[in-house]
């Protein structure tokens, strides 16, 4: 059975709500904890899970630009917005370092990255190849 899992509130008001403000302000320290209360609250469903992670921001391109989580988070600093998980930036090596991690430290499977237009194709392919 496949499930894409995002990160939810430790104290969801039903079971396997989502919250997107826990997503969002989740530091990438954060991310073990986070798949940590997904895997037990999936513990009685039959067969592994498979989980998914969404970096929002992808700012490698150009280390200013966080249109998409300054969207979402108007209030925040760029120091803030760099800490958060769902933001990807420095260099391409930075990033396949942090995917790598969260695929073998936290077993997170499925990788979706969100291309602001700051953000060049080229860049993109290289991430996805060299994660491969």
């Amino acid at each position: 059975m496949i499930c894409p899992v995002r990160l939810v509130d430790p104290e969801p008001a039903l079971p396997y709500e989502v919250s997107s403000y826990v997503l969002l302000n989740c530091a990438t320290g954060q991310v073990a904890h986070q798949v940590e209360i997904v895997r037990q609250r999936s513990s009685d469903l039959d067969g592994p899970i498979e989980l998914a992670f969404n970096f929002l921001q992808v700012s490698i391109d150009d280390p200013d630009d966080f249109s998409v989580v300054r969207q979402l988070l108007p209030g925040s600093s760029d120091r803030e917005l760099r800490r958060l998980a769902t933001v990807l930036d420095g260099s391409i090596s930075m990033a396949v370092r942090r995917i790598r991690l969260y695929y073998e430290e936290f077993g997170i499977s499925y990788f979706t990255l969100h291309m602001p237009a700051s953000a060049t194709w080229k860049t993109m392919e290289r991430i996805a190849f060299a994660v491969r």
